[in-house]
Order: C-alpha cells, then sequence, then structure tokens
C-alpha cells in the first residue's frame, strides 16, 4: 500500500489526514527456508481517512485475581495499589521490555498516556483513560487491529509493575504500578480499552 500523510497541527491535538492511499491485493509466494514474498498483483482500490490524535479510549486495566507466573493480587492489594496511582500518569508502550530492558529502551516504543485511574469496587478492578499519540497504533485501533478478538475499536493492555511476594501463600503485596504495555494477549483477559471517548 502507498500511503500520504498529511499532519495537520492544532492546539494540543494532531490530525493525520490519508488520502488516496492505494490497496493491492497480493499472493503469498513461499520461498526457500520458509521465507514468504508478497507479490504485489493490481491495485483493487484507494481510500482516504482522518484521524485525530490522541486518539482517546477508555476500560479496563487489571483486576484482582490469580496470574500465572506472578501469583495472586487479592482485591485489598489491588485497591492499595491503586491508591497510589491518583493523580499520576504512566506511559503506555509497545511492549513491556520498553520499559525494564534498557537495551529495548527507544522513544519509538512509547505510544501515549495512560491516566485518570478509578476503581471499581463490583469489579475489584483498576480503571482507566489512554491517550494514544503514534499515528500507527491509532491507525491500527481504528480498524480493530489492536482488539484480542479483532472485532472492535479496542486495545488490549497489560499492566507492568514491581511487587512483593509471599511465596508461603502465593500472594503478591505492595504493588507499584509502572507502566502499561499494549498486547492483543492481556495476561488479564478483561483488561480491554474500548470505549472512544472525547
Amino acid at each position: 500500500m502507498i500511503i500520504n500523510v498529511t499532519p495537520q497541527f492544532h492546539q494540543n491535538q494532531v490530525q493525520l489526514r490519508l488520502s488516496n492511499v492505494a490497496v493491492f491485493s497480493v499472493n503469498p509466494v513461499e520461498q526457500e527456508e520458509g521465507e514468504l514474498n508478497l507479490i504485489f498483483k493490481e491495485q483493487i482500490g484507494t481510500f482516504s481517512k482522518e484521524s485525530d490524535l490522541p486518539l482517546r479510549a477508555q476500560g479496563e486495566l487489571i483486576r484482582a485475581g490469580t496470574y500465572q507466573n506472578y501469583g495472586t493480587i487479592s482485591k485489598d492489594e489491588l485497591r492499595k495499589s491503586f491508591q497510589a496511582l491518583q493523580g499520576k500518569k504512566i506511559r503506555l508502550f509497545t511492549h513491556h521490555a520498553a520499559y525494564w530492558d534498557k537495551v529495548a529502551q527507544n522513544v519509538r516504543n512509547v505510544l501515549g498516556w495512560v491516566y485518570d485511574f478509578e476503581w471499581n469496587e463490583a469489579l475489584g478492578a483498576i480503571m482507566g483513560k489512554t491517550e494514544i499519540w503514534d499515528k500507527d497504533a491509532a491507525l491500527k485501533f481504528s480498524q480493530g487491529l489492536l482488539d484480542p478478538q479483532a472485532l472492535e475499536q479496542a486495545i488490549g493492555v497489560s499492566m507492568g509493575f514491581r511487587f512483593k511476594k509471599n511465596y508461603q501463600t502465593g500472594n503478591l503485596y505492595d504493588i507499584e504500578f509502572k507502566e502499561c504495555s499494549s498486547t492483543t494477549e492481556p495476561i488479564c483477559p478483561t483488561a480491554i480499552l474500548k470505549s472512544v471517548v472525547a
């Protein structure tokens, strides 16, 4: 596909205008050693789209439960960690290593912010909002490519945190959230930001 992107800047907002995006049908051709080539056959159409940045969404970030390879997060401990998030923003990354691994740290892996945290007592979950400032991620979001079920405009997320663990009970405590990463397979299956908000 051939893309012509025209950024337009407004106060606290960037508008991206895609014009005359050429769409081709492709034939996958398997090469030696399992390599795959895409052969562009013919142009089958064009489309144009405007997208305002940041793209905003909201939903569940994490809920109390037992998580494989980590342990159990109780409702009380999660509520304590939520209280520490009040008034803060954390960054949204392409993957966890972009925050934790110095080798992987790169500004290209920063997608936006997660903020405005709320506690949902009925679910035992932390809710929040996100601003996506990365144009590629915003376009993928709008096409449903970031939704774990690939059904709608949504993004799966995974909260990254420091913690202590009681190895006798398997319970986690002193949980400190440091970052959030996008994923199509969130370890908390309900951690999906769905609703686009103004």
